[in-house]
């Protein structure tokens, strides 16, 4: 609707305009063009502001387009950062299921868990510790304490 209203106005100057070179202006045609180019300033005019406002909606789609372009851009790092959270989420939920996949014992006593897993670290920690010392054995002995020591010290 509002884009129909300065065609409207458009129409009815120039109906006006008709009307008044017909009925108020002598009838010879030197006075009529005399009268007709009285109006080329206006013509000017019309055409500046035609002008003035195709750069306004040039300027006004390129604000729209940037502010499009941020959106895209917000809506996808966003959405970046909800699928990196999602594949963390379900690590860690793999994570868990397998530390508590874990199951160590004997028939009567089963341990499960990560203190199935501490378990056997301190079972190899020991068992280690009756072979042959070697400068290889030794490497791994302190390899294999400084984890089980790591892991005694963390809560999960």
């Amino acid at each position: 609707m509002i884009t129909i209203i300065p065609f409207i106005g458009v129409i009815l100057f120039f109906i006006i305009y008709i009307v008044f070179l017909i009925f108020f202006i002598p009838s010879t045609l030197e006075i009529k063009g005399q009268f007709g180019d009285s109006f080329g300033a206006i013509n000017a005019l019309f055409t500046g502001l035609g002008f003035a406002g195709l750069l306004t909606t040039i300027a006004l789609q390129l604000q729209q387009s940037k502010k499009s372009q941020n959106n895209l851009e917000k809506s996808f790092f966003e959405s970046s950062v909800r699928s990196y959270e999602e594949t963390l989420f379900r690590l860690l939920e793999l994570y868990q299921k397998s530390i508590d996949a874990i199951i160590q014992g004997n028939g009567q006593h089963t341990t499960h868990g990560l203190s199935a897993l501490r378990q056997s670290c301190d079972h190899l920690c020991k068992k280690y510790l009756q072979i042959k010392e070697t400068s290889f054995h030794m490497r791994l002995l302190k390899i294999i304490q400084k984890i089980t020591l790591q892991m005694k010290t963390r809560r999960y």
